[in-house]
């Protein structure tokens, strides 16, 4: 890890000026971690927080809003899921807004918003627009690679057997295990590099990261 992201969230760790980066999984934090690196932003004043599941954001919320005031900016990063990014926008909204981080209540539209002298924003896997996952993002990047091909073979084997699709994360792992035998997880690929952070596939969360 680069030091950014944080797997033990603690409110002690957000000081004055501080930006607050909340993931909804390890794979999302992961990559915040890489792209806060590569900038060379202070690890002091940028912190990672994992709040594991959509249903537990309004948990984490209230721990960033106990140093409410030292805060500086706010940045939420989720997936829409099979519920879609209308849904995600509404549960982030409110539970931002429930939490009493910022003076008045934030929108339900990714964008900056300046709130009380602090700012807030989010995004939406995959693309802010439709159902999906950041894995679906992830596979946009391994079709460049030459185990794609590979790739839809073993799904399309296995999607003729079977009365429903491999799962995204399946396919992202099998190119994990490709690449490195034994390896688990997002999260620890673009950490090693398996996963290239700077990929095109990435470039909205990338920027949006970078602009608060």
């Amino acid at each position: 890890m680069r030091g950014f992201y944080r797997k033990k969230p603690d409110p002690g760790q957000i000081v004055q000026g501080s930006k607050v980066y909340l993931g909804e999984g390890k794979p999302e934090c992961q990559l915040m971690d890489e792209i806060l690196f590569a900038a060379g932003r202070n690890p002091q004043t940028h912190v990672i927080f994992c709040f594991e599941g959509h249903g537990k954001l309004s948990t984490m919320l209230k721990l960033v809003g106990q140093k409410s005031q030292e805060l500086g900016a706010l940045f939420v990063l989720l997936d829409a899921e099979t519920q879609g990014f209308q849904h995600r926008c509404r549960l982030v909204s409110r539970a931002v807004t429930d939490a009493r981080i910022f003076p008045t209540a934030v929108k339900g539209r990714p964008g900056i918003q300046t709130l009380g002298g602090k700012q807030f924003d989010f995004s939406v896997s995959p693309d802010n627009a439709n159902a999906g996952r950041i894995e679906d993002l992830i596979l946009q990047e391994i079709r460049n690679y030459v185990e794609w091909n590979d790739i839809q073979q073993f799904s399309q084997s296995l999607n003729a057997h079977h009365a429903w699709a491999v799962d995204s994360k399946a396919l992202v792992q099998f190119f994990i295990s490709a690449r490195r035998p034994g390896m688990c997880g997002a999260a620890s690929a673009f950490e090693a590099g398996i996963l290239n952070y700077q990929d095109a596939a990435y470039n909205n969360i990338r920027n949006a990261v970078l602009a608060i």
